[in-house]
Parts: structure tokens; C-alpha cells; sequence
């Protein structure tokens, strides 16, 4: 059934006021491409009804392959960098996979050495479900301090490491990975050092210390600074390979002279490996005061349940 609504609408613009309500109000902006898309065996096909793909950067054609576009998927973006490359991709085209429902997503795409940010939308048809409506608008302009903010908003700004509420979000979709050790520490005697030095020095013991677990980071492998002087860690090693990593971390430590007062500093840390996967920051904030009672500069390590 067509909308009367649409129809007396554009009726009134053209004779009014000389406007195609097409062209000139629905298809106006020059940042948007229209499209329906469909499965073609393993790979989705995305045919541009209206627009251009030239605006996303890409080659000025009527069709565009999932597999193409996923190829210019660029992964040096701050969102991929929290989330992970590898889920951020998984992410982006799950979303296209899924095509019950409407939804949208925001990524990236690297043509010619240039970022384009993409806001995709898609809906099923509900005509013929097997076909669906997609909306690709280019965002750059708004998404370049979006970004820096959504990226802040993860980092703690005093150490540069990510804060409590990214450690919360990798956590929960990591907690299920092999080999997995959360990491509890803190600085040892760091009130004496604000009482004695101020708090100035005591950040930078702080700023020193984060430098060093920055060190021993990899993608998945990432150290957390959760307030005051407590760190967490969320590390995917071996029992071997992690031992080795804590004793280099203490070790460092001890060797560094923090500030111009030659203020010799060490850490304490409580490791646990997970089994069965429950209150993880507890157990290891336990193992944390264990170590501390055991003469400080040291760490304890258990496995869960054990």
C-alpha cells in the first residue's frame, strides 16, 4: 500500500517549490550510500541502489563484496585497540552476518593510505527477509575527537595503562581463554614515600612503574592501574613463562632509581591461575597480602583450587 503521506508530499514540493523530494530532501546528502544485500554462497553481496561508493574511498562500481570491504577493515583504530584486533574484526562482520534485526555499527576502513569511518545500517526486508536494506553514511569528520575521547575515557591518565573499566571488559570476554593469571600488585611502603617525598614523587614512582609493566604487554597481555598504588594484570602465559615475567618485573624494579632523590622502590604481587574462574581479583588480592607478609619484594603464586 503507498503512503498518501509521501505522495501529496511530493506533489506540494515540486509544484511549490520546485524540489525533488527524492534528489533534493531524501538523497541531499552527499555522504551516504544506499544499498541491498544478499548471500551469495559464503560471501554477502551489497548492490548500490543510490550514491556512490567513491564517497568511502572505494572504486566507483554497483557492487561490493563482503570479503572486499572486510580486506580494507583497518585495525590501527583506538576502538580495536581496546576490544582487541581480532574481536573488533569478528565484531564487524558478525554484524553483517546477522541479518534478522535492525542494527548499526561504526568502523574504519583504509583506502590509499587514508581512514574513512563507515556508520553502517541494515535491516531486513520484511517483504523477503533474505534481502537487506543498508545504509552506509562516511563519518570522519565526527568520529576523529570521538574517538580520542571513547579512548580516554579506558586509559588512566596518571600511567598511561588502562583503568579499572577496561580490565572489567576484558576480563569478561577473556575470563574463558587457556592459561589465564590475574595479576594483583602494589607499590610497597608508598605512604612513607608521599609522607616523606610528597605526592608528586610518589607519582612518579607510580608513572616509573607503569613504564615498566608497559614493557611486557603484548595484545591479549595488559596491566591495569585500578586507583592509588594497585595494579591489576590480565595475563595469558604458561606457569613457567609467567614466573619469569614476574621475577623480570621485580627485578627491574629494584634496579630503578625513581627520582632525584635516588628513592629505591619494590612491589609486591599476588598471582592466581584460573580453573574454575571465581572472584579471580579476590583470590589474587589475597595472595597480594601473603606476599606482603612474607617480607614484601616478592610475589605468591597458586593455582585456583589448588
Amino acid at each position: 500500500m503507498k503512503n498518501e503521506y509521501f505522495l501529496k508530499a511530493q506533489e506540494r514540493l515540486k509544484n511549490e517549490f520546485g524540489l525533488n523530494i527524492l534528489d533534493d530532501l531524501i538523497l541531499d546528502s552527499k555522504e551516504r550510500v544506499f544499498l541491498f544485500s544478499i548471500n551469495v554462497e559464503d560471501d554477502i553481496e551489497f548492490t548500490v541502489m543510490l550514491g556512490n561508493l567513491e564517497i568511502l574511498g572505494l572504486e566507483n562500481k554497483n557492487k561490493i563484496m563482503l570479503s572486499e570491504l572486510l580486506n580494507y577493515f583497518d585495525f590501527n583504530n583506538d576502538y580495536a585497540r581496546v576490544l582487541g584486533k581480532k574481536e573488533a574484526f569478528k565484531q564487524l562482520k558478525d554484524f553483517f552476518l546477522e541479518n534478522n534485526k535492525a542494527h548499526k555499527i561504526v568502523f574504519p576502513i583504509l583506502v590509499n593510505n587514508k581512514r574513512y569511518w563507515i556508520n553502517a545500517y541494515q535491516r531486513p526486508v520484511s517483504k523477503n527477509s533474505k534481502i537487506n536494506y543498508c545504509v552506509f553514511s562516511e563519518i570522519s569528520k565526527s568520529m576523529s575527537n570521538e574517538e580520542i575521547a571513547w579512548y580516554n575515557s579506558h586509559i588512566d591518565p596518571l600511567t598511561g595503562l588502562y583503568n579499572k573499566y577496561t580490565f572489567d571488559y576484558h576480563y569478561n570476554i577473556r575470563y574463558t581463554n587457556e592459561n589465564l593469571h590475574v595479576i594483583y600488585l602494589d607499590v610497597d611502603n608508598l605512604k612513607k614515600i608521599n609522607d616523606t617525598y610528597g605526592h608528586k614523587i610518589g607519582d612518579q614512582v607510580l608513572i616509573e612503574l607503569a613504564s615498566v609493566l608497559k614493557k611486557y604487554e603484548t595484545e591479549y597481555n595488559h596491566f591495569y592501574r585500578i586507583g592509588g598504588d594497585e595494579f591489576l594484570g590480565l595475563i595469558f602465559m604458561d606457569e613457567i613463562r609467567i614466573k619469569e615475567l614476574l621475577q623480570k618485573i621485580l627485578d627491574e624494579i629494584m634496579k630503578k632509581i625513581f627520582s632525584d632523590e635516588e628513592i629505591k622502590v619494590t612491589i609486591s604481587i599476588g598471582v592466581v591461575r584460573a580453573l574454575q574462574r571465581k572472584n579471580l581479583v579476590d583470590k589474587a588480592d589475597k595472595l597480594l597480602y601473603k606476599a606482603k607478609n612474607q617480607g614484601k619484594n616478592g610475589y605468591v603464586y597458586e593455582i585456583e583450587g589448588e
